[in-house]
């Protein structure tokens, strides 16, 4: 393994409102979590404020899941920061940024996934395909598509 760095963005174009978007983004995970969770799950809760956490499984999330990573910051609607260990291997820290732009015809989602840390190649591209099919499902979902 050797110490790397990885920055990964996608941006796809989503015929929906910005806060159709950002409800799906932050209340309705379980329709769209599954492409990121490596576990499989499809259970998540967000608590989508500056200090609040993302957790995985459990239920509802809440009743023994891990933390996926914490909110460093957030504008209600267009933009969801986090940073923490986002299920990636020991001693491989991540940074997600998540932006939403009204467009004339939508929005506009923007995912940004940094990551650094001792971590195979071929793991890291497992990654950028990962979060390409998660900007892709996003939509679906929103679009009112089978995910």
């Amino acid at each position: 393994m050797t110490r790397t760095c990885l920055q990964v963005s996608h941006e796809v174009h989503i015929d929906a409102p910005v806060r159709y978007v950002w409800r799906t983004l932050t209340e309705d995970l379980t329709t769209w979590w599954h492409t990121v969770s490596r576990r499989g799950s499809h259970e998540a809760s967000l608590d989508a404020f500056v200090g609040g956490q993302l957790l995985e499984g459990g239920g509802s999330g809440r009743r023994g899941g891990p933390a996926w990573g914490t909110v460093t910051g957030l504008c209600e609607t267009r933009y969801l920061e986090m940073c923490g260990r986002m299920d990636l291997p020991a001693g491989v820290r991540g940074f997600l940024e998540v932006d939403l732009d009204g467009t004339a015809s939508g929005t506009s989602l923007r995912i940004t996934h940094r990551a650094s840390g001792p971590w195979e190649a071929t793991r890291w591209a497992l990654a950028t395909s990962g979060w390409a099919l998660t900007a892709g499902t996003l939509r679906d979902v929103v679009e009112g598509r089978p995910a």
